[in-house]
């Protein structure tokens, strides 16, 4: 007997309590096995494609199956981008942007192209160098203006 869940209020400390006997326990546990059992059972007979129609009414699956045949079909799609038809006026514009992409690549392998890019190079180089003559000549200009101002600053701070 356990002891430890008998203690109410108005009894003694030590005393013995009464509980269930090892029958009751017994039966419980019987009770609970064949319970366990006949839920195994609708289990198993719910699932099983043997099942009869009365069984599987109060189950979604067998009235589930019926239309997803109509709905879902296995296997692939046979649709893919390259088997879809491209409207004609889609088909002229890569068309020609692919014309002009090959007359472009074919530009840049010729010697003109060459010669361009050097060209154009070099000016920005000439660009870059004047910038930065420029630059130079603001810093220098900056730096005389805060010597003069400072200069300035302290002749009056002198003089007062």
């Amino acid at each position: 007997m356990n002891r430890a869940f008998c203690f109410p209020s108005s009894r003694r400390r030590g005393a013995a309590c009464k509980g269930r006997g090892p029958k009751a326990r017994n039966k419980n546990k019987a009770l609970a096995i064949d319970g366990l059992n006949l839920l195994h059972k609708q289990t198993v007979l719910s699932t099983s494609s043997a099942a009869s129609s009365e069984n599987s009414v109060s189950c979604n699956d067998r009235s589930m199956t019926s239309f997803s045949d109509a709905y879902f079909k296995s296997g692939s799609q046979p649709h893919t981008i390259a088997a879809l038809e491209v409207p004609p006026v889609v088909q002229r514009f890569f068309d020609t942007i692919k014309q002009r992409y090959t007359e472009f690549l074919n530009y840049m392998k010729t010697p003109q192209y060459k010669t361009s890019i050097e060209q154009q190079i070099e000016v920005e180089q000439k660009r870059k160098s004047s910038l930065e003559n420029e630059v130079q000549k603001l810093e220098k200009q900056i730096s005389h203006l805060r010597k003069a101002s400072l200069q300035q600053l302290k002749n009056r701070l002198g003089e007062a």
